[in-house]
């Protein structure tokens, strides 16, 4: 049997809605200190808006902000595989 995963085309010029985008990242069980310190603390502009997968971590967010979050991520080290947002049925 195959599981199918549907993603939605992502729009980086869309800056005002907020999406669930899910960041698949290596080694999670290494690298989640290190996350809670760039994105979960109360200085940064996603606390409160991240969760913390087995995989990776999902954050409520626009679009165009995703190279930003790309970039924090990569000067820390941190192996990216995928970016997208999980489709929901509307």
């Amino acid at each position: 049997m195959f599981k199918t995963l549907l993603i939605n085309q992502l729009n980086l010029n869309d800056i005002e809605e907020s999406k669930k985008v899910f960041f698949l990242l290596g080694d999670m069980d290494n690298i989640r200190g290190t996350l809670l310190d760039l994105f979960n603390n109360k200085n940064s502009k996603y606390y409160g808006k991240i969760t913390f997968r087995y995989d990776g971590i999902s954050i409520l967010m626009s679009t165009s902000e995703i190279p930003s979050v790309i970039r924090k991520l990569v000067e820390n080290g941190i192996d990216i595989y995928n970016v997208y947002e999980v489709y929901e049925p509307r």
